[in-house]
C-alpha cells in the first residue's frame, strides 16, 4: 500500500478546478476553500485528502 502523501500546487489547482488564482484566494479568504499548508514563505500546497473532502462538500450540479 502506497501511504505516500500527495500534494497539489496552486498550478495543479488552477487546471484541475478550471478556476483563476484569483478565485481560489477569495475562496480562502471567504473560509470556503482549504488553506492548504505552507511549504516555504511563499509556497503553499493542498493535499488530495483535503481537495477530495472540499468536493465532497460542494453541492452537486
Amino acid at each position: 500500500m502506497d501511504n505516500a502523501i500527495q500534494l497539489y500546487r496552486m498550478k495543479d489547482l488552477t487546471s484541475m478546478l478550471k478556476r483563476s488564482r484569483t478565485q481560489i484566494y477569495d475562496d480562502i479568504a471567504a473560509g470556503k476553500f482549504p488553506r492548504g499548508i505552507l511549504l516555504g514563505e511563499r509556497t503553499r500546497a493542498w493535499t488530495r485528502k483535503e481537495l477530495e473532502e472540499w468536493l465532497a462538500g460542494r453541492p452537486v450540479a
